[in-house]
């Protein structure tokens, strides 16, 4: 079992800090700092990114970080990758509406996918196949579906099997439309890329190795 790092905020100049008991202090501007990096923001653009975090916190995403000021807020990995991956969408051209409903759609998949990536050498992707962008198309009594994507896939790629390479190619080239985002990056750019102190490396380590025994970690998963 990995313990629980109860957070708590209090508001300092006007900014959200995040504390654990075990030391780890995180401020909202930590968390941008993260994915900024990740995204590749250019400093003069980072008003114009932060302004984007904004509109996600408006749009109550990620759930559990926008509670009000006297309520306990966390920012855990959950929400530091649902918020990557939305902003990985967002930079494919998907809307910020359609990118949340993605992310909270397939969650239970991308949690795996992460997991995967935490024990594998080896890239692995999320494969999004929307078929119904603007809600044109008939998805039958599924409204969620009708609303993000009719599939999503985990996909490991063994740049040393030329056959698996080939299968995948087929898979991927027979959808009308597919959006891939790269989870492997995803990770290594938030663990390895410096913009997290080590505590928060290791707490972030701690959470997803925490996914691993979860017995809900393969619902959902296809």
């Amino acid at each position: 079992m990995y313990p629980y790092y109860a957070l708590f905020r209090w508001r300092a100049r006007g900014i959200d800090n995040f504390v654990s008991k075990k030391g780890w202090r995180v401020q909202f501007r930590e968390v941008e700092s993260v994915l900024a990096h990740l995204i590749g923001v250019f400093p003069d653009k980072r008003p114009r990114f932060q302004a984007r975090l904004k509109q996600l916190q408006r749009l109550k995403f990620p759930d559990g970080v926008n509670a009000g000021k006297t309520a306990r807020t966390d920012y855990r990995a959950e929400q530091i990758f649902k918020l990557a991956l939305v902003l990985e969408l967002l930079q494919a051209g998907i809307t910020p509406e359609r990118a949340i409903s993605f992310v909270k759609t397939w969650w239970l998949k991308i949690r795996r996918g992460i997991v995967q990536v935490r024990n594998e050498p080896r890239p692995i992707s999320i494969v999004f196949w929307p078929k119904d962008f603007g809600g044109l198309t008939d998805a039958g009594d599924d409204e969620k579906l009708a609303w993000t994507s009719n599939g999503c896939a985990l996909m490991t790629l063994d740049a040393a099997d030329e056959r698996d390479l080939l299968e995948t190619a087929a898979v991927l080239t027979a959808q009308p439309r597919t959006v891939i985002i790269n989870l492997s990056r995803i990770w290594h750019e938030i663990i390895n890329g410096g913009a997290l102190p080590e505590s928060g490396v290791a707490e972030i380590n701690a959470d997803v190795a925490a996914w691993e025994s979860d017995p809900s970690l393969m619902e959902g998963v296809i």
